[in-house]
């Protein structure tokens, strides 16, 4: 996936139009809260400061506030306001950006600590698509971007790669291994036609779209998810077109990634409408609605709210 060429908090959004209210040019107003643990910005230069604003034995947290303005098809992120530990690090005021007023430091390093806080948590998230189904693919020699109409490509020249072959071996390994165990995988020519072939427990191998929907969304997932770096990786719609045990997988093998320490990502955020994953006891849930027809809320899930949305689950 190509790096963003500007930091998170200053960056243009392509392909964000949509998500303007009602076709609208009204700023997207938003307050994000973070916590990450001190070892996260351990790097970051300028310690003295940075350890002013630490509080000991707990994590970092930061507030974030501002909006997104649209600008042609996308839009354009703007912090208006940033707050580390409850103590202000950022404003934008009428005369300019206000840096970290209750520090006697330098401005610029006042500056420096708060944008290489900012910076590091670019490319953090990583929003996978909910389009995750095998296509017919012609062998390209070229490199091929990840995305499931160019996956096998994709793959198959991550097998093939210095650098990308530790991803192709990610890969490999989840799928021949709990809980997936749908098996080992390879590939085949036919004509110009390249297809990624999967060979189960009984050494019966095969096309892998011919494993059904479930096994090919499980194979897409996993591509995205051993191609990032990001700490947070966010699945729209997780059930799309899977069976009840199907979805069960799916929730089950985010889980084990999730629940290692020593592996990306660290937390996982599915939306979903099914109530078979939603009546599950083992996920945390929150309930987004819209109140007026422009703000959206986000709270706790409540039984309230799992009776007039799973109603089978009852």
């Amino acid at each position: 996936m190509p790096r963003r060429s500007t930091p998170f908090w200053q960056g243009y959004i392509p392909d964000f139009d949509e998500n303007f209210y009602m076709g609208k040019d009204d700023p997207i107003k938003f307050e994000v809260f973070l916590q990450v643990a001190p070892d996260f910005l351990a790097d970051l230069d300028e310690e003295g400061i940075l350890a002013s604003l630490e509080e000991e034995g707990h994590d970092f947290r930061v507030k974030l506030k501002g909006e997104i303005a649209h600008s042609d098809n996308g839009g354009v992120m703007k912090l208006t306001k940033v707050e580390i530990n409850g103590k202000p690090a950022m404003e934008q005021i009428k005369g300019g950006t206000e840096w970290l007023q209750d520090h006697e430091a330098p401005t610029d390093a006042k500056q420096r600590v708060v944008e290489s806080i900012l910076d590091a948590f670019t490319d953090q998230v990583r929003v996978i698509p909910a389009s995750r189904y095998l296509s017919e693919e012609t062998f390209l020699k070229t490199d091929a971007m990840l995305s499931s109409g160019s996956y096998k490509n994709w793959l198959h020249k991550m097998s093939l790669s210095r650098d990308g072959y530790q991803t192709f071996k990610r890969v490999k390994n989840w799928l021949s291994s709990n809980p997936c165990r749908i098996g080992e995988i390879s590939f085949a020519m036919e004509d110009d036609r390249l297809e990624l072939m999967v060979e189960d427990e009984c050494a019966y191998r095969m096309r892998v779209d011919h494993k059904g929907s479930g096994s090919q969304q499980i194979i897409v997932l996993l591509g995205f998810i051993a191609e990032s770096d990001a700490a947070i990786i966010a699945v729209e719609e997780p059930e799309l077109n899977l069976s009840f045990s199907n979805q069960d997988l799916i929730v089950n093998i985010l889980r084990e990634l999730v629940d290692d320490p020593n592996e990306l990502p660290h937390q996982i955020l599915l939306t979903s409408h099914s109530d078979h994953v939603g009546s599950r006891d083992d996920l945390s849930r929150f309930h987004v609605e819209k109140i007026n027809g422009t703000d959206t809320v986000v709270r706790h899930f409540t039984d309230e709210d799992r009776v007039a949305l799973f109603p089978r689950k009852h």
